[in-house]
């Protein structure tokens, strides 16, 4: 005799839920610890309010050791802002106020009025004769005009001369603490600089200004952060001297040369290493 199987008792809807949260744990355990997805070069677009705002300062200082208006309109275009100027008028006066550089004011100021002022026209007054509609000279004969007789004038009295005022000797805002030749074979004929605040801070966005007998270069701190905030080098020419300072205010290197150095493969051209401190 065969007995028949038992109803099945009916489940409940709590099944669902509990499964449904055990996935979204599940999910946000995978999602945050063991694949965790990971942003590179990401569009400047994209980046946070804080970000952009260094990076529209990374570019003003950029623009202000070497100006390229076609290099800065495209990278400002990267933010896709909706009015350009505004925002670096806006953050020109943020950073008037709170940045503890000086020169990102000035450098984002110069940057927006450079890149997005037109260039004043000086108007034609009316009836002012243009290249075209230029009368042609005639010669004319004009009678002689009769010389008026002088008047004998009081003799003027000699000027008074004065002592030039010595004007007061500006104080640097950097020194040099640190000044140094290496032989690297993987660093030849290398300017090494490094920048630092009176607190021994790496400090970027300061402009130095290299110059030599057939040119002049800008460079800026802090545009190679993977090797320090403060970091910044040049690539010297052999046969060249070299003069080096701080454009806000430093004393001046003179004769700066890569040196002579060898090693069992042979000799080559070393490098300076360069350490300027703000003055507390």
């Amino acid at each position: 005799m065969t007995r028949a199987p038992a109803p099945e008792t009916p489940r409940g809807p709590g099944y669902l839920f509990t499964g449904l949260v055990l996935g979204f744990v599940l999910g946000l355990v995978l999602a945050w610890w063991v694949w965790p997805v990971e942003y590179r070069d990401v569009a400047p677009a994209s980046l946070r309010a804080d970000f952009k705002q260094v990076y529209r300062s990374l570019i003003a200082v950029a623009y202000w050791a070497r100006p390229d208006p076609v290099r800065a309109r495209a990278r400002l275009a990267l933010l896709q802002d909706p009015d350009p100027q505004q925002a670096l008028f806006s953050q020109a006066q943020q950073a008037l106020a709170q940045s503890p550089w000086p020169w990102e004011p000035e450098a984002l100021d110069l940057l927006a009025r450079d890149l997005f002022q037109p260039k004043a026209v000086a108007p034609v007054p009316a009836g002012a004769p243009t290249e075209k509609a230029r009368p042609t000279a005639t010669s004319i004969a004009l009678a002689p005009t009769p010389t008026p007789a002088l008047r004998a004038s009081p003799t003027a009295p000699p000027p008074v001369e004065r002592s030039p005022t010595p004007s007061p000797t500006p104080v640097p805002l950097f020194r040099v603490v640190h000044r140094e030749l290496f032989c690297d074979p993987a660093r030849r004929a290398l300017l090494h600089i490094e920048v630092y605040d009176a607190q021994g801070n790496p400090l970027p966005g300061v402009v130095l200004e290299i110059s030599w007998e057939r040119g002049q270069e800008r460079l800026v701190t802090g545009m190679k952060p993977e090797l320090g905030l403060g970091y910044a080098d040049f690539q010297m020419e052999p046969e060249e001297t070299y003069r080096l300072r701080v454009v806000t205010g430093s004393e001046i290197l003179m004769d700066l040369q890569p040196p002579q150095c060898a090693d069992e493969h042979g000799a080559y051209p070393g490098g300076w290493q360069i350490v300027f401190q703000a003055v507390p």
